[in-house]
């Protein structure tokens, strides 16, 4: 019976906002399934797919291609998956790739040293927060955000 008395409340709380809004039919409706999910009652969506970490062999044999040139990979966070040695050569000592997990959008927003390496790096920042915007969803990017937070 609560159950029941809490899902005609929330309907109430949308309906009241769509009203406040004045929203129209097909806006109404996705008024309500965002609801639904938010709140749980929506089992067919599924949480996407956490972004790619491994490389396809196809681009590892192109990266070995282009050596001793500067190329990398990167999924769609920024995660540096694979990089040529020309590549490590040019960030060595920039502390891009210290650490486990080498990611090109927290070393450019969090690493001061990104500033002096990157001659353009208002251009660099912005394009990091662009692919951002556009690549990764919400729920993908979890990780990232609570790095890039402080």
């Amino acid at each position: 019976m609560e159950q029941g008395r809490d899902r005609n409340s929330s309907v109430a709380v949308v309906n009241a906002l769509a009203d406040a809004l004045s929203l129209d039919p097909s806006e109404r409706n996705h008024l309500r399934y965002l609801a639904k999910i938010t709140g749980g009652e929506c089992t067919a969506h599924a949480r996407p797919a956490p972004p790619r970490r491994d490389v396809r062999p196809t681009v590892l044999k192109t990266l070995r291609l282009l050596e001793p040139g500067i190329a990398m990979v990167t999924n769609r966070l920024g995660d540096i998956l694979a990089h040529t040695s020309g590549y490590e050569s040019l960030t060595s000592g920039t502390g891009l790739l210290d650490g486990d997990d080498p990611n090109l959008t927290r070393f450019v927003f969090t690493d001061s040293r990104a500033r002096t390496f990157f001659a353009g790096w208002d251009d660099i920042a912005d394009e990091q927060a662009f692919d951002r915007w556009l690549g990764p969803s919400v729920e993908n990017t979890e990780r990232l955000t609570a790095e890039l937070a402080p």
